[in-house]
């Protein structure tokens, strides 16, 4: 292990003792994730932002204002389910300021709440909870990373399609229809409700997702009259929309691992290998959560487990590494043993912070431009422009995407061996000293009048 990380302030801030951590620590991370916050909202209304609000506005005044199909609309892409249209329809009544500024608040606002209460649903499955500081230090670590500043200034609402599937694994205990509807809701954001679908289905049967899918294709139903469209007719628009955007040769800027393997088995090669990855990880986390089903422990790497195989298997964006959340905790916990190697915990868990919270891609990008225009040279601009490509999150193979891949294999690895070894998050409790017999009274005890 690195002597930097072996220094106490560094482990401290760094939350790498995480049980120890000081009260100086849980303030400053929760002024870093107060300040992201305000940071990325006030970046959001610069000019050249937003986009992701701006695209998402253009489909809805087509519909609510135009009354036409924006699926049909050859000068729009549409990726969104069509219940999308009825969850975000607010965001296309008001004028275009205060309906930016209402996805960006909302947005904002959903962030911190989902990564809150998903948090809290961890804690309550570890073997002795975190304090309440403690659960507030690691929510604000996840607001603080730049994945969440780009969610929040480019304008996405994948944020509030997790907190739907956050309230619908919270919910999957104790109130199954109440789940199913927050599922079926999160499905405007068809890969956050796979990621969280799989950890309810693996850890609670089959019947929530079932539920779920009447909820998700009602709204789909409402939706076709106001086009003109009917049911079968509707689902071709957005399934062809879908093929065109995400097909063969074609993947736009959400990238996957499959570009990782086109250069040496071409895109049909590549493609093939991929899904038979995909199927084979599931496979595995499904056997593994099926060994382990009645161990509620383990009911959170499952969990993990769904989130990181969306993230690896299915596109996603920069923004997307909000799902990671989970495991970024996990690695920062001791006691969840998620890696058994205290050095690779630590060498993992400081990556992940350094790399995300300083969003080193972004610095990079911007270190990128100023050399290039700086130094006026062919061949440190192809240096630069070459080392920007490797790290780039939208790169399939980048130090980030790579990560997330093993990540993946040690949550699985984890559910496979089980939580025998999940040792306590504070520690073995201190063993109770019996009290020494009470001795001869040294005065009597005068009467009562």
């Amino acid at each position: 292990m690195s002597d930097s990380f072996r220094q106490p302030w560094i482990r401290d801030v760094l939350l790498l003792d995480l049980p120890e951590a000081s009260g100086a620590t849980v303030r400053l991370w929760t002024a870093a994730a107060l300040a992201s916050l305000v940071a990325s909202i006030w970046v959001a209304f610069l000019p050249g932002h937003l986009h992701d609000f701006w695209e998402l506005r253009s489909w809805l005044v087509t519909w609510l204002i135009h009354g036409g199909n924006p699926y049909i609309n050859p000068a729009l892409e549409v990726d969104y389910p069509p219940s999308a249209f009825l969850i975000l329809a607010p965001l296309g009544l008001f004028s275009d300021q205060i309906a930016a500024e209402i996805c960006v608040v909302a947005s904002a606002m959903a962030l911190v709440a989902a990564n809150w209460l998903l948090l809290r649903w961890i804690n309550e499955r570890l073997g002795r909870p975190l304090p309440t500081l403690l659960v507030l230090a690691l929510t604000a670590v996840a607001i603080s990373s730049g994945a969440a500043r780009a969610a929040t200034w480019q304008g996405q609402t994948i944020a509030i399609g997790m907190l739907f599937g956050v309230l619908a694994l919270r919910a999957s205990d104790r109130h199954p229809i109440r789940a199913a509807i927050w599922l079926g809701l999160a499905a405007f954001k068809p890969h956050v409700a796979l990621a969280f679908g799989l950890g309810i289905l693996f850890t609670r049967g089959p019947k929530i997702p079932l539920i779920s899918l009447p909820v998700f294709v009602v709204m789909c139903l409402l939706f076709a009259p106001t086009v003109g469209r009917t049911p079968g007719e509707l689902a071709g628009d957005f399934l062809g929309n879908v093929a065109r955007m995400y097909g063969e040769g074609n993947h736009t800027t959400a990238t996957t691992l499959v570009e990782a393997f086109e250069p040496a088995l071409g895109a049909r090669g590549a493609g093939v290998v991929h899904g038979s990855l995909a199927i084979a990880v599931l496979a595995l986390i499904a056997f593994g959560a099926w060994r382990r089903r009645h161990d509620q422990r383990s009911a959170v790497f499952v969990v993990a487990a769904g989130l990181m195989w969306s993230l690896v298997f299915l596109p996603h964006q920069r923004y997307g590494a909000v799902l990671a959340a989970p495991v970024w905790w996990l690695l920062l916990i001791p006691g969840a043993n998620l890696v058994r190697s205290e050095r690779l915990r630590v060498a993992l868990a400081a990556g992940m912070t350094i790399y995300s919270v300083l969003d080193l891609q972004l610095t990079l990008r911007f270190t990128t431009r100023a050399a290039t225009t700086l130094f006026d040279s062919p061949a440190w601009t192809n240096l630069m422009q070459a080392t920007y490509n490797v790290l780039i999150a939208e790169s399939a193979a980048s130090p980030l995407r790579l990560v997330i891949a093993a990540c993946l294999c040690l949550v699985v690895r984890a559910i496979s061996r089980g939580t025998e070894e999940f040792s306590t998050v504070l520690g073995p409790k201190e063993p109770e000293v019996p009290l020494a017999p009470p001795g001869p009274k040294l005065w009597k005890t005068p009467p009562s009048r």
